[in-house]
């Protein structure tokens, strides 16, 4: 019975570590901003939680690829911002067609201190907590204004007072100044950024669908991966 007792209590504590301990906590983190849903192995059936490849600038001009299906326009619009947006102003907002983790994806430029573009995965109610987003599901994109700019683009309006105060996660940007960019790959979906310059429309689709083929191969693996775990 000592024996026993003792084994018990062995075990108890070895279960009280693991429960504290930060790689336990890591595992249970929230989803990145913009991931698809149901987080971790969207489904694709068609009803509002396929994933998508979208390639968009600061300027309203985006197209988009949902679940390997035919290359879509998605066109930004300057919209109320529900999440209480930079002083009031309307923002560049892309209505996303498919349901995605809310939070902001913050890009810095190298060698530059703080943000540089963000994009805030939200709704209508303005959720920017880590959730699944519910009704009105908008990608909003807000850029630096820069010194001695004379033709802002539409997402130049800086940035809310409560960027990252919800669920966050901070990236570098690729490129410098005039010629930067992102390719930004929250589970399942992907983001092709463009900031600074338009490309040619010949570019927005040979980016698009080089993208697509990429982000859905490691779809399809993701899923095989599930399928294990869960066999």
């Amino acid at each position: 019975m000592k024996l026993l007792t003792l084994t018990v209590s062995t075990f108890a504590m070895i279960c009280l570590t693991i429960a504290l301990s930060p790689s336990v906590q890591a595992a249970v983190a929230l989803p990145e901003p913009g991931a698809c849903t149901p987080f971790p192995a969207c489904t694709g059936t068609g009803t509002g939680d396929d994933p998508f490849v979208v390639s968009f600038n600061e300027n309203g001009k985006a197209e988009i690829s949902v679940n390997g299906g035919p290359v879509m326009t998605l066109t930004g619009t300057l919209m109320r911002d529900p999440t209480g947006g930079p002083g009031g102003a309307p923002v560049l907002t892309y209505l996303l067609p498919e349901a995605v983790i809310t939070g902001d994806a913050i890009f810095t430029e190298p060698g530059v201190a703080g943000a540089s573009d963000v994009l805030r995965f939200t709704d209508a109610a303005g959720r920017i907590g880590g959730g699944v987003s519910g009704a009105g599901v908008r990608m909003i994109f807000y850029s630096e204004v820069e010194t001695g700019e004379v033709t802002p683009a539409m997402a130049d309006t800086g940035f809310p007072t409560n960027l990252g105060a919800g669920n966050r996660l901070t990236t570098a940007e690729l490129g410098t100044e005039q010629s930067n960019g992102w390719t930004y790959t929250p589970g399942g979906n992907i983001y092709n950024g463009v900031s600074d310059f338009v490309p040619e429309p010949a570019t927005w689709v040979m980016m698009l669908m080089g993208f697509a083929g990429l982000g859905f191969g490691g779809y399809r693996k993701a899923k095989y991966r599930t399928a294990l775990f869960d066999a």
